[in-house]
């Protein structure tokens, strides 16, 4: 699990076979490592999870942008305000 950089203010963070509680730590500690307009490009696999992060991160702090799926993977956009 890494934060990679993939253009100026867009940011990855795979969390492909994480689960549970450990997302919510990853997600917020890379979140709070970006500024405001940036964007943090999630991968999960975690199908439990998927409604719990849209409300979780749809909020006054943060914007979802997008899920797309792909298979059994999962990209949530998400932008810091």
């Amino acid at each position: 699990m890494k934060l990679s950089k993939v253009k100026d203010g867009t940011y990855e963070l795979d969390l492909r076979s994480y689960e549970g509680s450990h997302l919510y730590l990853y997600i917020s500690n890379a979140l709070d490592k970006l500024k405001p307009g940036e964007v943090l490009n999630l991968v999960y696999d975690d199908t439990y999870s998927k409604e719990n992060l849209s409300l979780a991160y749809n909020s006054t702090e943060y914007e979802v942008l997008e899920t797309t799926r792909k298979g059994a993977t999962y990209t949530m956009s998400i932008r810091k305000k």
